[in-house]
């Protein structure tokens, strides 16, 4: 029985290149494989003829996706169609973030119109916390929540077997016959990690169009312990951090590197080193196995110290990301994150000590934020000078606490459209203490600013040098062509 799992697109429609693969899916579908199903994953974000952009660009390109979503023959709904059918699958699992909402939906449309018995299910984070949005299209048939790999297999097996009672199934959500919503009890996080078998990334549908380190993307634990306002990660991971076993994180690299020859990886991991004696161990593992990687990690700014610093560099880290949101004291307080300011100049100055590349990431626009509490954070970033800056824009997500901060907000009602979940959408302005017309002058000031702190010649001269190019002089080439067009207007 075919199964396909699809990543729908979004930002392909901006123009935005697609730099990963989606793990989620992938990890689904190899569990799927492992059980005797054929299972693959489409990436309908991934086009590498797509060049790289900064966010200025970004910005003017946005509503691309809009009218990409209303034209029907659009290149990329062409392309979705064609995969689809080709593959007749009897099943289809869709990934929904909030953002893909309007474009998960058109792709459960694209898969009756082709065949109407075609069971199409939606999972993910939106999944997760409304399924009612999903489920009130007549394409859904069934939505997954939380983890996806035990329940789709449950799922798949009862179809195979002719079962399409899905009631006694747990964590789901499905449509009854006078059109009703049930929703089953909750299924329990996979616990331990140890049989899930790492993501197989040839079950991706044209995986060898994808770059090495396009594919080096690595999970080694799922779940964050904090709960910051804006983020809906407990929607599925409920702030409890669970683990991979270290031998199955090496296995994987090395899987990737006689596979696909990756030596870049990204542990996408919440906070990588929450745990830290396990990163110092994992650190020490990369360096007896002689991996041979360079890597990069996200993490907290509380999070990182001179021993944990000297201990990633010697096992090949090269760059930490760090999210800071913002440089203003209130907002930190209102953000729930439970760092403080002095926490990131600490961080900052152990990674340029050690000569780590770092990015920070902030964030504006939260409920409440003033303009000048906006340009706090501005001058905060330019006093911590990470060697990389990248600035969002909040969006409520649903499952956070800020969605439930401003649902009732007359500024949310005016702005509740599917299409504005992103947190770069410069539609977005859910601060009751700027006006629309102001905050749009200040995302434009934001913008310039951090790619003017990015495009200069001392960041970029940094970002090379963490490349480490002399082990790779092809990279260097490739680097090169994703500089100059990022830096074209």
């Amino acid at each position: 029985m075919n199964i396909l799992l699809i990543e729908p697109p979004f930002e392909r429609f901006i123009g935005l290149r697609c730099e990963w693969y989606p793990i989620g899916i992938t990890s689904i579908a190899t569990m799927l494989t492992a059980k005797g199903f054929v299972a693959y994953v489409y990436n309908a974000e991934h086009d590498n003829s797509l060049q790289y952009i900064n966010t200025e660009v970004y910005l003017s390109r946005y509503e691309n996706y809009t009218r990409g979503l209303a034209d029907a023959q659009h290149p990329i709904w062409r392309e979705i169609n064609e995969k689809i059918a080709q593959f007749k699958p009897a099943i289809v699992g869709i990934s929904v973030k909030s953002v893909k909402i309007a474009a998960a939906l058109k792709v459960s449309e694209i898969c009756k119109n082709i065949n109407r018995n075609i069971i199409v299910i939606a999972g993910g984070f939106h999944a997760t916390a409304r399924p009612e949005d999903l489920l009130k299209s007549d394409c859904v048939d069934v939505v997954v929540r939380g983890e996806g790999e035990e329940t789709l297999l449950e799922l798949a097996e009862n179809v195979k077997n002719g079962i399409y009672d899905f009631k006694a199934i747990k964590g789901i959500s499905y449509k009854n016959a006078d059109g009703t919503i049930s929703h089953t009890p909750e299924r329990g996080l996979i616990n331990p990690l140890d049989n899930i078998p790492f993501p197989r990334r040839e079950l991706i549908f044209d995986y060898d169009k994808y770059t090495p380190e396009q594919l080096g993307w690595i999970m080694t634990s799922r779940g964050c312990p904090y709960d910051c306002a804006y983020c809906n990660s407990k929607t599925i991971w409920e702030r409890k951090v669970r683990f991979s076993p270290l031998e199955k994180v090496i296995d994987e690299i090395n899987y990737l590197k006689t596979t696909f020859n990756s030596i870049h990886i990204n542990f996408m991991d919440d906070s990588f080193t929450v745990n830290r004696n396990r990163v110092l161990k994992l650190c020490s593992m990369l360096i007896e196995n002689k991996t041979g990687i360079t890597w990069a990690c996200l993490t907290r700014a509380d999070l990182i110290d001179d021993e944990i610093a000297v201990s990633m560099k010697k096992a090949g880290c090269i760059k930490v990301d760090i999210g800071i949101e913002s440089g203003n004291k209130r907002m930190q307080q209102l953000i729930n994150k439970g760092i403080k300011l002095e926490d990131v100049r600490k961080s900052s100055d152990i990674l340029k000590k050690h000569g780590i590349f770092w990015t920070g990431f902030f964030m504006m626009g939260f409920p409440t934020e003033t303009k000048e509490e906006i340009l706090e954070t501005l001058k905060f970033m330019k006093e911590v000078n990470p060697n990389w800056a990248y600035l969002n824009i909040f969006t409520p997500y649903p499952g956070s606490k800020f969605y439930d901060m401003v649902e009732g907000d007359k500024l949310f009602q005016q702005q509740n459209n599917i299409n504005i979940y992103s947190h770069q959408s410069p539609n977005n302005c859910f601060s009751t203490n700027i006006s629309r017309d102001e905050f749009k002058k200040v995302v434009k000031l934001m913008f310039k600013e951090f790619n003017r702190h990015n495009s200069s010649l001392r960041s970029l001269l940094r970002r090379a040098y963490s490349k480490k190019y002399h082990r790779n002089p092809k990279q260097f080439l490739k680097d090169a062509g994703k500089v100059l067009s990022w830096l074209r207007p």
